[in-house]
């Protein structure tokens, strides 16, 4: 399965911090959010090694869904504050749980907000997102 989603970045700062960026991150998925009623759903199944999606410092993606692990690459255009993603799976195992929920979501992400140690992948014309957390080495 190929996922390719274009993202826009919003994100802000107030002059003391430095602008958050994705090169060289690793974000761990809490759940599914739906933006109407702020309603997290925990992506299960529940565990350290699944949900995983780290921005490589050299373009590259790597990760984890329920089952399976993830690889591909993405282009960030600091300039126009973008970035397109395209990633599959490398292994191909049926996914579980939420995995096939995952990977649908990663498949029609339209934008990301990226504040701190957290995340949010937009997908569903902004009706949704997935909701990450900054992976602490």
């Amino acid at each position: 399965m190929c996922v390719l989603a274009c993202i826009s970045i919003a994100c802000q700062s107030n002059g003391n911090e430095t602008t958050p960026t994705l090169k060289g991150t690793t974000w761990k998925l809490v759940g599914f959010v739906d933006v109407a009623t702020g309603e997290i759903k925990e992506a299960e199944p529940v565990s350290e090694k699944c949900y995983l999606l780290s921005f490589n410092k050299d373009s590259s993606l790597s990760g984890a869904s329920s089952s399976n692990q993830l690889v591909g690459t993405y282009i960030l255009d600091e300039k126009k504050l973008s970035t397109r993603i395209n990633i599959h799976q490398a292994t191909l195992v049926t996914e579980a749980f939420d995995g096939n929920q995952y990977l649908d979501a990663l498949n029609v992400v339209h934008s990301f907000l990226l504040y701190k140690d957290e995340l949010r992948l937009y997908y569903n014309n902004q009706k949704e997102y997935l909701f990450f957390k900054l992976q602490k080495s």
